[in-house]
């Protein structure tokens, strides 16, 4: 009798412990699981300020060269007034929450800028040409930003001041916020039937 209850009891131990073997393994795969979800939102939301950042200081720069410009140039002995206008595509709003990666992404894709280039006689003031530029976008590391349309048979390479060597540095600066606007762009004109030439813009508004 002594023997069948020392046997009872070995066997219910057993089942005991295997019980809360398996019981200690589900608890230890289903927290192994949250740290893994965990782990995966974290490294989301670390990607998503990332992507917010780099969009806001991209903003900040295409804002920075927004507003009209003036300038003046020559051809064969012609002179010609110019003017430049270039506009964000999107307004990018401060963000008030934890967006999604394809929302950041979205406006990452479609902030450019929408440009327009006029030209006028200058003696009489009369329009001799003009042409507008859709979903322009600049090169941040060089400070350039270059006009092409298949419409248009002048293409334009803009820099972000009259001494063309500044414009990376005053690049980088927008991007960061230590400065807010350009005041001066160097503009070379590439045009299909070889009459090229360079002015220097200034900020009109």
């Amino acid at each position: 009798m002594k023997i069948f209850l020392i046997l009872t009891c070995l066997v219910s131990f057993a089942a005991c412990d295997q019980k809360g073997s398996v019981e200690g393994t589900h608890q230890r795969s289903k927290a192994e699981e949250e740290t893994k979800i965990d782990l995966q939102n974290e490294n989301l939301k670390s990607k998503s300020e990332k992507m917010e950042l780099d969009l806001q200081n991209r903003n900040r720069f295409y804002k920075g060269v927004s507003g009209e410009f003036t300038g003046a140039f020559s051809v064969n002995n012609s002179s010609f007034k110019i003017l430049v206008s270039m506009n964000p595509s999107i307004h990018v709003m401060e963000p008030n929450r934890v967006r999604s990666l394809e929302e950041i992404q979205d406006d990452l894709n479609n902030l450019s800028l929408i440009s327009q280039v006029s030209v006028t006689d200058a003696k009489d003031n009369v329009g001799i040409g003009g042409c507008v530029y859709d979903k322009t976008k600049a090169d941040i590391n060089t400070g350039k930003i270059q006009f092409a349309s298949s419409e248009c048979p002048l293409r334009y390479v803009i820099s972000l001041s009259n001494n063309v060597n500044q414009s990376k540095d005053l690049s980088l600066k927008l991007f960061s916020g230590e400065e807010t606007k350009i005041q001066t762009l160097h503009l070379q004109a590439y045009s299909k039937y070889g009459s090229n030439y360079t002015a220097v813009l200034r900020r009109k508004q």
